[in-house]
This record gives structure tokens, C-alpha cells and sequence, in this order.
């Protein structure tokens, strides 16, 4: 395996508990497995994954991207963010692997906490060499949200005259 891509932990609040992100605290154990394998890794945290609208974008396969982001205004943060501002962690994440010059990342050490108690399943990121242990991943901190945005719409346009190919063949 030549170099795996996470959509994975979160520097700051927990999506499951107030300090795991749901893909962790899953299975910190496996999740501690991956980041110890010494396979080139890349973390795209939760908290850095875009929080992107394509409301405005034409077309039913807009619409339809629209609806799936929009389930999950209810499973993460509820109440906090809104259908216009819908968390797009998984789409983001794979554009980054699709697209790695729209991210920003830094190399940092992480580890998942999986010891019982209230830290368990979280991914604890050191990017400022603290621990005295080598770096063994990048993580994202940032998306060049224009550039992002612009693979996104091309993305669902694609999407879009794929479904017409097959619907009219």
C-alpha cells in the first residue's frame, strides 16, 4: 500500500463525544493500528474538512448533494450549523485524495487514545514535537476553499452527464 488517506479525528471537538470523532472512536484500536503501520498517511480531520454549500449549484444532481448534506446538519453538531453550511467532510476528503494541491498540510505525530475513560477514541495531534516521537502522518489544516469548491462543482457536473449518458443509452 503506497499511501492511505484518512478521513479521520479532529484536532478540537469531538463529533461522537465531546473529544472522539465518530471514524475513531468506531474503533480507536484499529484506528491506532493504521497510524502506527508506518504506511505513509495523510488526516483529513473533521474539523478541517470544508463546510461548503451547494445549494446554488444547478441541476439535480445538485439538488440531490444537496439533500444528502443536508442529513447531516442532524448528526453532526445538531442545531449548530445550518442547511446552507452543511459539514462536507466526506466530499472534501476525497477531493483531497482526488486533489492533494487544495490542501494544506503539515507533518505531525498522531495517536489514538484507547485507554477506558474520557479521552478514549481521541486522536491526540502533535504537530509541534512535544511527544519526542517522529511524525508519522500529515495532517490537513486548511482547503484552498475556492479551488475546492470549483473540483466539487466540476465533480457533480460530471456526475450529472454521466446519469445523462446512462439514461439515455
Amino acid at each position: 500500500m503506497g499511501h492511505i488517506i484518512t478521513l479521520s479525528g479532529a484536532w478540537g471537538l469531538g463529533s461522537k463525544t465531546a473529544s472522539a470523532e465518530w471514524n475513531v472512536f468506531c474503533d480507536p484500536e484499529a484506528a491506532s493500528i493504521v497510524y502506527g503501520a508506518g504506511i505513509p498517511l495523510t488526516m483529513v480531520p473533521i474539523d478541517d474538512a470544508l463546510i461548503a454549500s451547494v445549494g446554488q449549484l444547478p441541476g439535480p444532481t445538485a439538488k440531490l448533494a444537496t439533500e444528502l448534506l443536508k442529513s447531516l446538519t442532524t448528526t453532526f453538531y445538531p442545531g449548530v450549523l445550518t442547511p446552507e453550511k452543511t459539514p462536507s467532510h466526506d466530499p472534501c476528503a476525497i477531493l483531497a485524495a482526488a486533489y492533494p494541491e487544495i490542501v494544506k498540510t503539515v507533518p505531525a505525530r498522531v495517536e489514538i487514545e484507547t485507554a477506558p475513560g474520557l479521552n478514549y477514541g481521541r486522536s491526540m495531534v502533535d504537530v509541534a514535537g512535544r511527544t519526542g516521537k517522529p511524525d508519522n502522518c500529515r495532517v490537513v489544516i486548511a482547503f484552498d476553499i475556492a479551488a475546492t469548491h470549483r473540483r466539487l462543482v466540476e465533480s457533480l457536473g460530471n456526475l450529472a452527464r454521466l446519469q445523462e449518458t446512462v439514461a439515455t443509452s
